[in-house]
């Protein structure tokens, strides 16, 4: 790469940034993924590498898309980009608004309501809770979380969540091992439909109906956490379903899997339910979601806990630091959880002294969750950045 860069320095993230989006725009993949906008509207309009960027990711929408999802190319991830940049450019708001409409059509057409149950029936990379939270952005508007958030309440109606349980990965190489079961990670289980039901509450205090589903996943929740032998507070990647508590600590504590995700998605779970004035309830998931956050970051370990061949894997979003540090930012902004806050710290240090490998994946993926996009953005956003994107991560 050309850029300057002086590893360890905040200023070189941002010089990185910009050479990445340039690249990117100049002969990167192509990508209808959030990545590429999210870069854009951290950097600004008056950044030499944002027009041409804007111009590349606009032309590829121009591609009809079939996915309806945040994380796969869908089109939550375009609404959550358009919405995004709308204030800078207008325009987009005509387009992001009818992208909105062909979702809200979608969910009154019970799009998410039939079928076996996998992850695009009900999770946050492919399915409604995205779609809801990609919403999020710059907003919600009156009632326009209604539709996505009666989706997931209708399946999340009974205590021990049988309406996310899986059943369509039967035969599936790679995902068999959901099949029968709830899964309870951020990214495609029952943590993300929390943190989607909580946004819901928080924009209408008064629907029962999605007031109790927060409560009931919250609950399963908090009842599936344990503490690991590293000292963890953590959950696994789906229900026990009776089977004797682990103990043995996994290396995954990530935005996708473990604690991270299912601290965050308890402590939205609470401030939500506070709104209403469950306090009861709100107060029991909120203490599990500090003293999980607490440990995980008394007891995180880089060697052991980012693990992976990848720079994917040990670095982005959604396996690696960028992910969990993201998550102790949104705990030390909301919270000021002193742990948090060395936690955050540590994991910025740690992202800025490998950005020769953040330039690395640039070349290859600029997605959010699993590329150098996502990587920078949550560097920049933690210097100072705008937090209006950070919906599209099930966090605020």
């Amino acid at each position: 790469m050309t850029t300057r860069l002086e590893p360890g320095t905040p200023s070189a993230a941002l010089d990185l940034a910009g050479w990445a989006l340039a690249t990117w725009a100049e002969r990167g993949r192509r990508s209808t993924d959030p990545g590429p906008a999210v870069l854009a509207f951290l950097l600004g309009p008056r950044h030499s590498a944002v027009a041409p960027a804007l111009r590349r990711w606009l032309t590829e929408l121009e591609e009809p898309e079939p996915l309806a999802g945040l994380h796969d190319g869908g089109l939550a991830g375009q609404l959550g980009g358009l919405r995004l940049l709308s204030p800078l450019y207008p325009r987009l708001s005509r387009v992001a608004e009818a992208v909105s409409v062909a979702l809200t059509r979608a969910a009154h057409r019970g799009h998410w309501s039939a079928g076996p149950v996998g992850f695009p029936s009900y999770d946050v990379v492919s399915g409604p809770a995205g779609v809801l939270l990609a919403h999020c952005v710059h907003g919600p508007r009156d009632g326009e979380l209604t539709p996505f958030a009666a989706a997931l309440a209708a399946r999340c109606d009974q205590p021990d969540l049988a309406g996310l349980r899986c059943t369509a990965y039967q035969e599936h190489e790679a995902l068999a091992w959901n099949q029968g079961l709830v899964n309870a990670g951020l990214a495609h289980g029952a943590a993300g439909v929390a943190v989607a039901l909580a946004a819901a509450v928080h924009a209408d205090p008064a629907d029962d109906h999605v007031a109790a589903a927060l409560r009931r996943v919250g609950r399963w929740l908090a009842g599936e956490a344990f503490r690991d032998d590293r000292g963890v507070y953590t959950w696994s990647s789906a229900g026990r379903e009776g089977a004797a508590t682990p103990t043995q600590a996994g290396p995954r504590q990530a935005w996708c899997y473990g604690c991270p995700g299912g601290a965050w998605a308890l402590r939205e779970a609470s401030v939500a339910l506070t709104l209403r004035g469950t306090s009861g309830v709100a107060a029991e998931l909120g203490q599990v979601a500090l003293v999980a956050m607490r440990s995980l970051a008394q007891n995180f370990d880089e060697d052991f806990h980012l693990v992976g061949e990848a720079a994917a894997d040990r670095l982005a979003v959604c396996h690696g630091a960028a992910g969990v540090l993201a998550i102790a930012d949104a705990f030390a902004h909301w919270t000021g959880m002193p742990d948090a806050v060395a936690l955050r710290d540590r994991l910025r240090s740690h992202l800025l002294l490998h950005l020769d490998e953040v330039a690395g994946l640039a070349m290859s993926d600029m997605s959010l969750l699993g590329g150098a996009a996502g990587v920078l953005a949550v560097l920049l956003t933690i210097d100072g950045g705008n937090r209006a994107w950070l919906p599209l991560l099930a966090l605020r």
